[in-house]
């Protein structure tokens, strides 16, 4: 099922994440790869400490970056997929 924008996801247990400068690196414990993120990446990865919409991801990105809103749904949605698909995000349960 396709990930909207009121999906809720987190950063999984799988993982461990360190900032080097404004980019984050990710270890991806099930594949024991490296994931290397970008400042906007980074920022989103710092956002999925905590289950969140992709709504309010793509809100924070808006007030912080200089981007237009469809370019943002559709860029923070492909990267969540990608995370997920390598067991980094996973979709929470809305409480």
């Amino acid at each position: 099922m396709p990930w909207t924008p009121e999906t809720i996801v987190v950063a999984t247990d799988d993982q461990v994440s360190t900032t080097v400068g404004a980019d984050v690196v990710i270890l991806g414990m099930k594949e024991a790869v490296y994931y290397g993120l970008d400042a906007v990446g980074a920022r989103v990865w710092e956002l999925l400490r905590a289950p969140r919409s992709i709504r309010d991801i793509v809100l924070t990105l808006l007030d912080e970056f200089d981007v237009e809103e469809e370019l943002c749904r559709t860029d923070v949605i492909a990267l969540l997929e990608d995370l997920a698909a390598r067991g980094l995000v996973r979709e929470a349960p809305v409480v």
